[in-house]
């Protein structure tokens, strides 16, 4: 699969950027074996999401990021994951009012009617753990929300929220692999994306790995 998100762009932190962005630096601070180990990482990621969606039906998605009913449109890094791990955007032709970073808060009705079978959140990204009462009451406040009662992905429980130092990391490529399994279980059986974000924080930066838990959640 040829995918889309790897044109270039002007700002250096987009995800289209990412090999561009990851080449100068292993030729700045002199490490470009460092370098090529950071992309095949994270081209590892998207290939393995690539054959395992491949012929799947894609799954209506609703992704909110930092806050309330502010959701992802065509153009930013959320959008391109969800239709990499064959995900359908249910606001993919929501355009007025969309920021430069292609986001824009929408109508709760809205939601309700367009009827997501996955909700995703994302916190902010932070490396402190996130702690169960946050965890919970987002969810509350999720599950709360008029009409959401009727929303198959509240329904039958497919709502996970996230600190974004986990799924925003690699250039969301963590983000990716974690939704592609959310979408579709069944193909990715054997794949534990816990497995990705612990070797991305304790292989290549070093760093101690906390719990899975900390950082994303089930609603239960």
């Amino acid at each position: 699969m040829t995918r889309s998100w790897r044109s270039q762009s002007p700002r250096s932190w987009y995800y289209q950027v990412f090999d561009t962005t990851v080449d100068l630096l292993g030729k700045i601070f002199a490490s470009e074996s460092g370098a090529s180990k950071v992309s095949d990482f994270y081209h590892g990621i998207f290939d393995e999401v690539d054959k395992r969606v491949e012929g799947t039906e894609t799954v209506a998605t609703y992704w909110e990021t930092t806050d309330p009913y502010l959701t992802v449109l065509p153009g930013s890094g959320f959008h391109a994951i969800i239709e990499a791990a064959k995900g359908r955007n249910v606001f993919e032709d929501f355009s007025v009012g969309a920021s430069n970073d292609g986001e824009a808060t929408v109508d709760p009705t809205d939601v309700v009617e367009r009827n997501p079978e996955v909700i995703v959140f994302e916190f902010e990204p932070s490396a402190t753990p996130t702690g169960d009462a946050t965890f919970d009451d987002r969810f509350a406040e999720i599950t709360s929300r008029p009409g959401f009662d009727q929303v198959d992905a509240v329904k039958n429980k497919r709502v996970y929220v996230a600190n974004g130092w986990a799924t925003s990391a690699v250039a969301k490529a963590i983000g990716a692999i974690y939704l592609a399994k959310w979408l579709h279980p069944e193909q990715f059986e054997d794949i534990d994306p816990g497995d990705y974000l612990k070797q991305w924080v304790t292989e290549f930066q070093g760093a101690p790995y906390n719990a899975e838990s900390d950082y994303i959640r089930q609603i239960q």
